[in-house]
């Protein structure tokens, strides 16, 4: 049996020819029969994020984000510049590579400096084609400020 087990902050995948070895909660080991088996495990402190949406991997993909704010949002890729989206408005992005982050962040228009408010991101998705919905959230709560685009046709919000 050829096994590998790689890990990092991100990621833990388990997997092997003939079977697979997957790590429970407990941190024991359990043999699964499998091909090659892939554990997408997505960790932001003491969290587990789970996906909020897929969309098919082996077809293009675009973004669509519509500000429902009543503040300009800075947004932009990981692979790029970035672009203001004024209160109302909505940008799409794509045909997009994954993976890929989008990154959206409130901006306080008169002096275009981060301003410390808090958005929260509803994200849907049809056709594929992802529709990401920015909402403001009170003051003094954690919000959003990423939409990750991953391989696996999976999408991480944090």
């Amino acid at each position: 049996m050829n096994a590998f087990i790689k890990l990092s902050l991100a990621t833990v995948t388990v997997g092997c020819t003939a079977t697979s070895l997957v790590l429970n909660n407990f941190g024991s080991i359990k043999s699964v029969s499998a091909q090659s088996t892939q554990i997408p495990l997505e960790q932001s402190g003491d969290e587990i994020t789970k996906p909020v949406a897929q969309f098919d991997r082996n077809a293009p993909v675009k973004v669509t984000l519509v500000n429902q704010t009543k503040r300009s949002m800075e947004y932009g890729l990981s692979t790029g510049e970035t672009r203001l989206l004024a209160p109302g408005e909505n940008a799409t992005l794509g045909p997009l590579s994954v993976p890929i982050s989008i990154f959206v962040y409130p901006i306080k228009a008169a002096t275009n400096r981060y301003r410390q408010i808090a958005v929260s991101f509803d994200v849907s998705v049809t056709n594929n084609l992802v529709t990401v919905n920015i909402q403001p959230l009170k003051r003094g709560t954690e919000g959003d400020s990423v939409v990750l685009l991953r391989r696996l046709g999976t999408i991480l919000v944090y």
